[in-house]
């Protein structure tokens, strides 16, 4: 069985029945498959779609996340928000399907580190499931900072709680998306990224090309 056909099955299974799902081996399963890409959305992306959703009616709204969800159906917080637009329809079976499934995915982030510490960080597959669990943990962001620890990339991200005040620092083992982005080439990989691609010339430092 391939990469594609394993991440599939699991994903086919997960979705059926998220209640006995594993969602770590499913979330690494998805960063073995060629549809893995954890730049695919960005944080400014997810929090614009939850303003867009905020001002929508609830079809318009499901719509949009389902289009997230179709690109990448593992996205902690699409899920999330799908929960709350289906229960502010009415649709409590919807509204508790996304969030167990939001739920298995965070819990197994959870459940891989305490993240106080290199070896113990949180393992997140992307920059997206990082947020997830700041958020989980009503945390805001202060600074980040890339680490290399024992052969390991780890992001050291300093944060506070907004209510408390409390300063605090967690780990987040960041391996897949690392060697994601050392296997891409760099056309491919700015195409992935949505980057435009054009015919450069060579530039000098200070953005001017050496022919000037």
């Amino acid at each position: 069985m391939g990469y594609d056909e394993e991440y599939e099955g699991l994903l086919s299974k997960a979705k059926s029945t998220p209640e006995s799902a594993d969602f770590q081996q499913l979330r690494f399963a998805y960063a073995r498959s060629s549809q893995y890409n954890p730049y695919g959305a960005s944080t400014a992306d997810l929090w614009a779609l939850g303003e867009v959703i905020g001002h929508a009616d609830g079809e318009t709204a499901m719509g949009a996340i389902d289009e997230t969800l179709e690109s990448n159906y593992l996205d902690i917080r699409a899920h999330l928000l799908a929960a709350s637009v289906h229960r502010s329809m009415g649709d409590a079976d919807k509204a508790t399907y996304h969030g167990r499934f939001a739920g298995g995915l965070l819990r197994s982030i959870l459940e891989s580190g305490d993240g106080h510490a290199p070896e113990t960080a949180f393992v997140v597959i992307s920059v997206a499931e990082e947020y997830a669990v700041l958020g989980f943990l009503e945390l805001e962001l202060r600074s980040q900072a890339l680490l290399t620890h024992k052969g390991h990339r780890f992001d050291e991200i300093r944060a506070h709680h907004p209510q408390t005040g409390k300063a605090m620092t967690l780990y987040f083992n960041i391996d897949h998306p690392h060697m994601w982005l050392e296997g891409r080439d760099p056309a491919d990989l700015l195409a992935s990224l949505g980057a435009p691609i054009t015919p450069t010339d060579p530039v000098k430092p200070g953005g001017k090309k050496r022919s000037e």
